[in-house]
Protein backbone atom coordinates (compact mmCIF):
# COMPACT_ATOMS: atom_id res chain seq x y z
CA UNK A 1 0.00 0.00 0.00
CA UNK A 2 1.21 3.59 -1.24
CA UNK A 3 1.74 6.33 1.50
CA UNK A 4 -0.54 8.95 1.01
CA UNK A 5 0.76 12.34 -0.10
CA UNK A 6 1.49 14.98 2.33
CA UNK A 7 -1.34 17.52 2.52
CA UNK A 8 1.02 19.51 4.15
CA UNK A 9 3.65 19.78 1.87
CA UNK A 10 2.49 22.75 -0.50
CA UNK A 11 2.15 24.67 2.81
CA UNK A 12 6.01 24.45 3.83
CA UNK A 13 8.70 26.00 1.95
CA UNK A 14 11.35 24.16 -0.19
CA UNK A 15 14.03 23.15 1.64
CA UNK A 16 17.65 24.55 -0.32
CA UNK A 17 20.45 22.30 -1.12
CA UNK A 18 23.35 22.22 1.74
CA UNK A 19 25.18 24.23 -0.97
CA UNK A 20 23.05 26.93 -0.45
CA UNK A 21 21.41 26.96 2.94
CA UNK A 22 20.04 30.12 4.09
CA UNK A 23 20.41 30.64 8.02
CA UNK A 24 17.54 33.19 7.90
CA UNK A 25 17.41 35.00 11.20
CA UNK A 26 17.40 34.60 14.80
CA UNK A 27 15.60 36.50 17.25
CA UNK A 28 17.25 37.06 21.08
CA UNK A 29 15.80 39.66 23.44
CA UNK A 30 14.12 41.38 20.97
CA UNK A 31 16.66 42.62 18.96
CA UNK A 32 16.76 40.73 15.40
CA UNK A 33 19.97 39.64 14.06
CA UNK A 34 20.89 38.66 10.48
CA UNK A 35 22.93 35.12 10.67
CA UNK A 36 22.50 35.07 6.42
CA UNK A 37 25.70 35.86 4.47
CA UNK A 38 28.03 35.43 7.36
CA UNK A 39 30.83 32.76 5.89
CA UNK A 40 33.13 30.37 8.38
CA UNK A 41 35.62 32.50 10.26
CA UNK A 42 34.51 35.56 8.30
CA UNK A 43 35.08 37.54 11.58
CA UNK A 44 38.22 37.75 13.90
CA UNK A 45 39.43 39.20 16.31
CA UNK A 46 40.18 42.18 14.85
CA UNK A 47 36.51 42.57 13.75
CA UNK A 48 34.91 42.18 17.10
CA UNK A 49 33.99 45.10 19.74
CA UNK A 50 36.73 45.95 22.66
CA UNK A 51 34.46 44.87 25.03
CA UNK A 52 34.29 41.32 23.91
CA UNK A 53 36.21 38.63 25.79
CA UNK A 54 37.84 35.88 23.81
CA UNK A 55 39.67 32.79 24.47
CA UNK A 56 42.94 31.54 23.33
CA UNK A 57 44.41 28.38 24.01
CA UNK A 58 47.82 27.05 23.36
CA UNK A 59 49.69 23.62 23.77
CA UNK A 60 52.98 23.83 25.64
CA UNK A 61 55.48 20.69 24.59
CA UNK A 62 57.76 19.11 27.38
CA UNK A 63 60.36 21.32 25.40
CA UNK A 64 58.50 24.42 25.56
CA UNK A 65 58.19 23.73 29.65
CA UNK A 66 61.99 22.97 29.79
CA UNK A 67 63.15 25.97 28.06
CA UNK A 68 60.56 28.91 29.12
CA UNK A 69 62.98 30.55 31.60
CA UNK A 70 65.35 31.21 28.67
CA UNK A 71 63.14 31.09 25.95
CA UNK A 72 59.56 32.46 26.85
CA UNK A 73 57.08 30.74 24.53
CA UNK A 74 54.39 32.96 22.76
CA UNK A 75 51.35 31.69 23.42
CA UNK A 76 49.20 34.82 21.76
CA UNK A 77 50.82 36.62 18.79
CA UNK A 78 50.27 40.57 18.83
CA UNK A 79 47.99 42.17 17.06
CA UNK A 80 48.69 44.77 14.52
CA UNK A 81 47.94 48.61 15.97
CA UNK A 82 46.08 46.88 19.27
CA UNK A 83 46.74 46.30 22.76
CA UNK A 84 45.97 43.14 24.23
CA UNK A 85 44.38 42.89 27.70
CA UNK A 86 44.51 39.82 29.89
CA UNK A 87 42.09 39.36 32.16
CA UNK A 88 43.05 35.61 33.10
CA UNK A 89 44.75 32.73 32.10
CA UNK A 90 44.41 29.21 33.38
CA UNK A 91 47.40 27.04 33.06
CA UNK A 92 46.42 22.90 32.90
CA UNK A 93 48.86 20.44 32.79
CA UNK A 94 49.35 16.39 32.38
CA UNK A 95 51.63 14.93 34.01
CA UNK A 96 53.77 11.71 33.11
CA UNK A 97 55.67 8.96 34.90
CA UNK A 98 58.71 11.63 34.90
CA UNK A 99 58.17 14.74 37.09
CA UNK A 100 59.56 18.13 36.79
CA UNK A 101 61.89 19.71 38.90
CA UNK A 102 63.34 22.87 40.36
CA UNK A 103 61.78 25.75 38.09
CA UNK A 104 60.09 28.84 39.21
CA UNK A 105 57.38 30.64 39.37
CA UNK A 106 55.35 31.10 36.19
CA UNK A 107 53.73 34.41 34.93
CA UNK A 108 52.03 35.54 31.31
CA UNK A 109 54.38 38.66 30.19
CA UNK A 110 54.08 41.72 27.47
CA UNK A 111 56.83 40.10 25.08
CA UNK A 112 60.24 41.20 26.11
CA UNK A 113 59.88 43.74 28.02
CA UNK A 114 59.79 41.79 31.41
CA UNK A 115 56.16 43.11 32.28
CA UNK A 116 53.76 40.86 33.82
CA UNK A 117 50.52 40.71 32.63
CA UNK A 118 49.35 38.46 35.13
CA UNK A 119 49.97 37.40 38.76
CA UNK A 120 51.69 34.42 39.23
CA UNK A 121 51.49 30.51 40.39
CA UNK A 122 53.67 28.63 42.08
CA UNK A 123 55.93 25.87 40.25
CA UNK A 124 54.77 23.36 41.69
CA UNK A 125 51.75 23.32 39.48
CA UNK A 126 54.21 22.04 36.84
CA UNK A 127 56.12 20.22 39.14
CA UNK A 128 53.16 18.38 40.72
CA UNK A 129 53.08 14.48 40.66
CA UNK A 130 49.44 14.41 39.72
CA UNK A 131 47.64 16.60 36.52
CA UNK A 132 47.30 20.42 38.00
CA UNK A 133 45.92 23.21 37.68
CA UNK A 134 46.96 27.37 38.42
CA UNK A 135 44.74 30.71 37.73
CA UNK A 136 47.16 33.83 37.02
CA UNK A 137 44.64 37.03 37.49
CA UNK A 138 45.33 39.80 34.61
CA UNK A 139 47.54 42.44 36.03
CA UNK A 140 47.46 45.88 34.36
CA UNK A 141 47.64 46.85 30.61
CA UNK A 142 51.66 47.57 29.40
CA UNK A 143 51.25 50.49 26.80
CA UNK A 144 52.33 49.25 23.61
CA UNK A 145 50.50 47.90 20.30
CA UNK A 146 51.42 44.88 18.93
CA UNK A 147 53.47 42.88 21.69
CA UNK A 148 52.49 39.30 22.21
CA UNK A 149 51.30 37.19 25.85
CA UNK A 150 54.58 35.23 26.41
CA UNK A 151 54.86 32.33 29.50
CA UNK A 152 57.69 32.13 31.36
CA UNK A 153 59.50 30.96 34.69
CA UNK A 154 61.46 32.86 37.24
CA UNK A 155 64.85 31.61 38.96
CA UNK A 156 65.63 28.90 36.89
CA UNK A 157 64.41 26.06 34.59
CA UNK A 158 62.59 23.17 34.99
CA UNK A 159 64.21 19.80 34.31
CA UNK A 160 63.90 16.08 33.70
CA UNK A 161 60.55 16.22 33.17
CA UNK A 162 58.02 15.27 30.50
CA UNK A 163 54.12 16.14 30.70
CA UNK A 164 52.47 18.60 28.79
CA UNK A 165 50.39 21.64 29.51
CA UNK A 166 47.84 23.97 28.19
CA UNK A 167 47.60 27.17 28.46
CA UNK A 168 43.94 29.06 28.41
CA UNK A 169 43.90 32.85 28.08
CA UNK A 170 41.13 35.22 28.20
CA UNK A 171 41.67 38.46 27.00
CA UNK A 172 40.02 41.29 24.95
CA UNK A 173 41.82 43.99 22.57
CA UNK A 174 41.67 48.01 22.61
Amino acid sequence: MALPANPLASCLPAVPSSAGVDLGTEVRAGTQLATSGIANNAIGSAQLATNIIQLATFSLTSANILAMYTTPVTVLAGVTGKTIVVHRALLRTTITTTHYLSGGVITLAYGTTGNAATGSIAAAVIAAAANAEGVMAGLSVVSGEALPIQITNATGAFTTGTGTAVVYLWYSLI
